[in-house]
């Protein structure tokens, strides 16, 4: 079965394997990756921008954006910090996607270490740790002077 399902709002949201959003809030995605401290959570993006996009995912994703007053670099040391007690670190710089933060499609979740910048927000920063088919990503935006992150946690099915 192929879909594609674009998510522009909700802060945090939540993604069957059918590409169905679920109303509540869910914190999943903060308790694998931790929401930055004293980020706050982001209802949606003022340039109309996607949060996330599945094309053709079997499985489940589900994902939390917040905004900081600290600066990329300080962002994406916390995270590489965090993150390496998952697994190896995986960073992708100079993101392309203009029309949103994050896209899951066949070849994202077929080769989980390569770095597609098409796949992620333009001028962006993506980190993300691969154990088995899991990928647990964060995706880092400079925000004026602050930054703009977003957290996901992706789960494919596998066959």
């Amino acid at each position: 079965m192929r879909f594609a399902i674009v998510v522009a709002l909700g802060t945090m949201l939540a993604v069957t394997a059918f590409g169905q959003t679920e109303g509540k809030q869910d914190a999943r995605a903060g308790r694998e990756l931790p929401a930055y401290p004293n980020a706050k959570p982001m209802d949606r993006h003022s340039d109309g921008r996607y949060t996330l996009m599945l094309k053709t995912l079997h499985g489940s994703a589900d994902g939390a954006s917040y905004s900081s007053p600290d600066r990329p670099q300080q962002v994406l040391e916390f995270y590489r910090d965090r993150m390496k007690r998952l697994g190896e670190v995986v960073e992708c710089q100079n993101g392309t996607n203009r029309k949103g933060d994050l896209q899951v499609d066949e070849k994202v979740t077929a080769h989980p270490a390569t770095c597609y910048p098409e796949n992620f927000a333009a001028g962006g920063t993506l980190l993300k740790t691969v154990s088995g088919a899991t990928q647990r990503i964060v995706v880092v935006l400079p925000q004026g002077d602050g930054s703009e992150i977003s957290l996901y946690t992706v789960r494919p099915e596998m066959y």
